[in-house]
């Protein structure tokens, strides 16, 4: 059996693509927390302005007639 040779670059990209991945990873969650807590750049296609004023992360309209939702919704069922 004849031994190879693996170039050093082989490894290297391994461990760039395995930091890469967790790069990406850790910076979805940081996108997912902060449109949780309602902040969106202007170019974020998931922004409110861009869907009728709907957050998609937290399931509420932003406003509705001018009323934060759960406002509008106890005077609604008052």
């Amino acid at each position: 059996m004849e031994k190879r040779k693996v170039p050093n670059a082989v490894f290297e990209a391994f461990e760039k693509t395995r930091h890469y991945k967790q790069a990406f990873i850790d910076a979805e969650k940081e996108i997912e927390h902060d449109h949780e807590n309602g902040i969106f750049s202007e170019g974020d296609p998931n922004h409110p302005m861009y869907n009728n004023g709907y957050n998609y992360a937290t399931g509420k309209y932003v406003s509705l007639f001018g009323y934060d939702q759960d406002e509008f919704m106890e005077k609604q069922y008052k």
